[in-house]
C-alpha cells in the first residue's frame, strides 16, 4: 500500500510540474505553509485564520490549501506570471534581484510588496483582497527558496535543459518535485520534522536564518543554483556567453542549451536532497516570521 501511495504521489507531482513548470510542486508549497502554521504566534494565527475563513484547528490545512492558489490563477491572471521568479544570470554570482526585475515583476519584489500590503491593509494596484494577498505571500515565500527560481543560464531557469528518465522532464522540474520525492513521506509529517529541527536550533542560529530581506533570500537561492543545481551536474553545463532572456525554449534558447540531454546520477540526488530540505525549512520559518511581524504577539 505504501508503494502504491508513493507512486500515486509521484504521478501527481510529475503531472503538476510538467503542466505548470512554475514552482515547487504542491507538496513543497504545502510543507512550507504547514511549517509556518506551526510557528505562528497566537495573534498571527488568529488573524491568518480569520482571513482564510478557517478555525485554529484547521489553520494548517487551510494554509496548505492556500499555498498553491497563485499557480492555479496564472492562466487567468497572466500578469502574475513573472512574479514567481527572478532570472539572475548564471554569470553573475552576486547579482542583485532589482537589476533583473523589470516593472517590479519578480518574486523578491512581490513577496515584500504583499507583506507590506497586508501590514498596512492596503489593496494596492489591482485591488487584491486581503485573502488574495495572503495567498500570494504564502506561495512566494516558497518560490523564492527554490534555487532555479532565482537563476538562469539562458535556459529559463533550467526549464530548457532536458533530463532523461521522465516525460517532458527538465532540470527545473527536477528541483520542483523530483528531489523532494526521494525523501518525502507526507507534507504534514515533513513540516513537523522541519519545524522540530528549526526549533532545536540555538537562538543565534534561528536569528541568523530569519535575518535578511526577500532580496537577500533571492541572492542566497541564486548562489545555491550556481553551486548545487547547476554546479553538481556532470558533465558540467557551460556558462552561456552571452546570457540572454529566454521565454520560449525551442525558438530562443542557445543551441548549447537545446542540445543538452542530461541523465542525472544517483549522487546528484543524494547531494541535493539536504539542500531542498534546508530551503523548505528556511521558507517555512521565514514565512512564519513575516506573518508574526505583520501581526505581532499581543
Amino acid at each position: 500500500m505504501h508503494i502504491v501511495k508513493r507512486l500515486c504521489r509521484q504521478a501527481l507531482v510529475l503531472i503538476s510540474c510538467c503542466s505548470l513548470g512554475w514552482s515547487w510542486g504542491p507538496d513543497g508549497h504545502q510543507i512550507v505553509a504547514r511549517m509556518a502554521a506551526l510557528n505562528l504566534n497566537a495573534n498571527a494565527a488568529n488573524r491568518v485564520a480569520a482571513i482564510l475563513g478557517a478555525s485554529l484547528d484547521t489553520l494548517s490545512d487551510e494554509m496548505a490549501h492556500a499555498s498553491t492558489w497563485a499557480d492555479l490563477i496564472r492562466l487567468s491572471h497572466k500578469e502574475t506570471g513573472g512574479w514567481h521568479y527572478v532570472d539572475i544570470p548564471r554569470d553573475q554570482p552576486s547579482g542583485k534581484p532589482g537589476d533583473f526585475c523589470a516593472n517590479s515583476d519578480c518574486v523578491s519584489f512581490r513577496l515584500a510588496d504583499f507583506a507590506s500590503r497586508l501590514a498596512s491593509n492596503n489593496p494596492g494596484p489591482n485591488n487584491w483582497t486581503a485573502v488574495q494577498q495572503l495567498k500570494f505571500l504564502i506561495h512566494f515565500a516558497g518560490d523564492i527558496h527554490q534555487p532555479l527560481h532565482c537563476a538562469s543560464n539562458s535556459d529559463k531557469g533550467g526549464n530548457c535543459i532536458f533530463v532523461s528518465g521522465g516525460k517532458n522532464a527538465n532540470l527545473h522540474h527536477v528541483w520542483d518535485g523530483e528531489i523532494l520525492l526521494q525523501v518525502l513521506t507526507t507534507d504534514n509529517a515533513m513540516a513537523q520534522q522541519l519545524s522540530t529541527q528549526f526549533n532545536a536550533l540555538a537562538d543565534a542560529k534561528k536569528a541568523e536564518m530569519l535575518a535578511g530581506t526577500p532580496d537577500d533570500w533571492a541572492v542566497e537561492s541564486h548562489q545555491l543554483a550556481l553551486s548545487k543545481a547547476y554546479g553538481l551536474v556532470r558533465p558540467r553545463i557551460k556558462v552561456m556567453n552571452p546570457q540572454i532572456e529566454v521565454n520560449d525554449c525551442k525558438t530562443q534558447a542557445p543551441a548549447g542549451i537545446q542540445s543538452l540531454k542530461l541523465k542525472l546520477s544517483p549522487a546528484y540526488f543524494t547531494q541535493t536532497e539536504p539542500v531542498v530540505e534546508a530551503q523548505l525549512m528556511k521558507a517555512g520559518a521565514r514565512l512564519a516570521n513575516m506573518l508574526n511581524t505583520i501581526w505581532p504577539a499581543n
